[in-house]
């Protein structure tokens, strides 16, 4: 081939690169900030069909986010927990270390948390729990038990879900479990 033409290839390819980084949503690929989040509250709940697993929605600084939207072509690492459950304060460091040493090499991976805690005081428990554990991934609040019904039930918290790169959770886990025993979930995950 032409090296003329290699070399306009290559410039084409990386200004493509450029162009479509203007257009990804930065609000929606954000990463969590460590001892400075807060705690969005679930709008509404979109019932999933067959395997898919369910939409829901949030609001950051106004703007209305999709869980379909944030996770598209993404393994998805969603996890129903509550402030007062022992177990799932366990397990909450080896997500928070498995999220930073995956989205340090993969970013085909979106960790969620989805707190359950009821009561007047339910968000800013969430929210000063999760700033002293400095958490490094975004977490909802939904203390209805609606998100966790169209996902298929969590009668046992801590319960994970993992949702594959088209939208279908793949596996249902309940119960507390180990930074190794998720690691291996979600490498199955990325093979479906």
């Amino acid at each position: 081939m032409n090296p003329k033409k290699i070399l306009l290839t290559a410039a084409l390819a990386i200004s493509a690169v450029f162009i479509s980084l203007l257009f990804i949503d930065e609000e929606a690929t954000a990463k969590a900030e460590p001892g400075k989040m807060t705690v969005p509250v679930v709008k509404e709940v979109i019932p999933g069909e067959g395997k898919k697993a369910p939409d829901f929605t949030w609001e950051v600084d106004g703007k209305e986010m999709k869980f379909s939207k944030v996770t598209k072509g993404k393994v998805a690492f969603v996890n129903f927990w509550a402030t007062w459950c022992p177990p799932c304060r366990r397990e909450i460091p080896d997500i928070i270390k498995l999220n930073k040493d995956i989205n340090g090499t993969n970013n085909d991976i979106v960790f969620i948390g989805i707190g359950l805690d009821r009561g007047d005081d339910a968000n800013s428990k969430l929210v000063s729990y999760i700033n002293s554990a400095n958490f490094n991934y975004p977490v909802y609040h939904e203390s209805t038990g609606k998100l966790a019904q169209a996902f298929g039930g969590a009668d046992a918290i801590p319960t994970t879900y993992i949702v594959n790169k088209k939208g279908e959770i793949v596996e249902k886990i309940v119960g507390m479990r180990s930074y190794e025993d998720f690691e291996n979930s979600l490498k199955m995950a990325m093979l479906k």
